[in-house]
């Protein structure tokens, strides 16, 4: 009886083992076809990709549904860049003409002009891509010290040469209102002034000037106003973008100055700054006026609470001052890493006023050249790359060109949103319209390209706008010749 029970359970036991073999057979046949059926999918929707993206520009209309499907098939980098494409009704516009490298590029408040700034001042149409006027003012062809700015209307333009001339004009015409003029301590004229700016109004010009103090203008006419004096020996001066604070610096060995400008009263006593590096800047504000960062003689940036001259910040020593303010005033972003500019560097977006560390971005293959929130403080894009000059041959020009790119990231989260690869040389600025809807990158060799909103906007937003346009059946003819059902 014993031996029979055994029995029943070997034969049981064996049933069992052959059971779970045949499952297993079975669930690994499932499984090699799930892994056919994905890689053909994935494979799919690599050649639609493809196909949208070699007919976007004879038929937009026809590559968006070409797109679509291949990003209902998977949703990756590849899909989504063949859906940017296709959905860039306003075409990328390249504008070119400037022999030397562009030190800025930015647009009017407007968003209607662009403004560019080489080895002279040039004003373009955003909309057509049209050159619109050029202004004969003596730059210089690194001189990032010196001011050209808009008023807050965009209807006239203020220049501030390196040798203190300072000019306002009429847009888009480019027609000269006036040349600014004041006194100097010394009597001397028109060779002292250091920065200019509009008031947030628009109606008057600020300057400070080397032994002339605070002065105001008229900026229809460009009488002037009035004249606060100040220190006499002013060897560098910032305004904040609203025109209600000025930073000053002074001779070797003296320090700097915060200046409230409609009153003349000095706020704070500032550590001696300086610029930092070749063209760096020495001071910067956020766009309200709320905080300043400015490098000092120690090579470390300090930021301070304006209103009150505090130090709220103060960052290791570096080459130069490295800090780009959100629109909002809540993040600052510098950048930390590589020296060389070769080397790879990260991105580090902090908090304010706690200069707290929220996020870091580790992806650039190389020096980030420029950074620029966008006006709602959510993205940044940063322009990275190395000069193809330091390449000693071909295969290390390659690896500097892989590295020409523009990058879009969410501050908050980090992730990297966009990449903007369409330029032929190494891109050294990059700049936000106010309105949101552009992005412009210049580069080493005197182009500037401005890039419309599906360049950059975020992955969930280009499906959005393409599932919105809807499925079609495809025709007869276009079945046949790009392989569609």
């Amino acid at each position: 009886m014993a031996a029979l029970m055994q029995l029943v359970k070997s034969f049981r036991f064996k049933k069992l083992r052959i059971g779970c073999w045949l499952l297993a057979i079975l669930l690994a046949a499932l499984g090699v076809r799930w892994l056919y059926k994905d890689a053909q999918r994935l494979n799919r929707a690599h050649e639609l990709a493809v196909k949208a993206v070699a007919v976007a520009e004879e038929n937009p209309e026809l590559s968006s549904q070409l797109a679509l499907r291949a990003a209902n098939l998977d949703e990756s980098e590849e899909t989504i860049a063949a859906l940017r494409r296709s959905l860039q009704t306003s075409p990328t516009i390249k504008l070119s003409g400037s022999k030397y490298i562009i030190s800025s590029a930015f647009f009017s408040p407007d968003s209607k002009w662009l403004l560019v700034s080489c080895d002279g001042v040039r004003l373009w149409d955003r909309s057509s891509g049209q050159l619109v006027s050029q202004f004969e003012v003596a730059l210089g062809v690194y001189d990032r010290d010196s001011s050209v700015s808009f008023s807050p209307d965009s209807k006239r333009l203020l220049t501030v040469e390196r040798s203190g001339v300072t000019k306002l004009w009429e847009l888009p015409a480019g027609r000269l209102i006036a040349e600014l003029q004041w006194v100097s301590a010394d009597k001397e004229s028109n060779t002292s002034l250091r920065d200019a700016t509009f008031s947030s109004d628009g109606r008057r010009v600020f300057g400070v000037g080397y032994g002339s103090g605070i002065m105001t203008w008229d900026s229809q006419s460009g009488c002037l106003l009035s004249q606060l004096k100040t220190l006499p020996y002013i060897t560098s001066a910032v305004f904040s973008p609203n025109g209600e604070w000025v930073v000053t610096d002074g001779p070797r060995n003296n320090g700097g100055q915060l200046w409230e400008v409609s009153t003349g009263r000095q706020v704070a006593e500032l550590p001696r700054f300086v610029s930092g590096g070749y063209g760096g800047k020495s001071a910067v504000f956020n766009l309200n006026g709320e905080w300043l960062a400015f490098y000092c003689h120690d090579y470390k940036s300090r930021i301070l609470e304006v209103s009150t001259g505090r130090q709220i910040i103060e960052m290791k020593r570096g080459l130069s001052l490295d800090v780009e303010f959100s629109p909002d005033g809540k993040l600052f972003a510098t950048r930390a890493g590589g020296f060389a500019p070769w080397d790879p560097q990260s991105i580090i977006i902090r908090e304010l006023p706690t200069g707290r560390e929220i996020n870091k971005f580790d992806r650039h293959p190389s020096r980030v050249n420029s950074l620029a929130f966008s006006p709602d403080s959510k993205f940044v894009a940063s322009a990275s790359g190395a000069s193809t000059s330091m390449a000693g041959n071909q295969l290390a020009y390659d690896s500097y060109k892989a590295g020409w790119a523009t990058l879009v990231w969410e501050a908050n989260s980090g992730r990297q949103i966009a990449r903007i690869e369409n330029q032929s040389k190494l891109v050294k600025h990059v700049a936000f319209s106010p309105d949101g809807k552009w992005l412009v990158t210049a580069d080493e060799g005197g182009v500037a390209v401005i890039h419309p909103y599906e360049s950059f906007a975020p992955p969930e937003t280009i499906l959005a706008l393409a599932r919105q346009r809807g499925l079609r059946k495809f025709t007869e003819a276009e079945r046949g010749k790009y392989g569609v059902e």
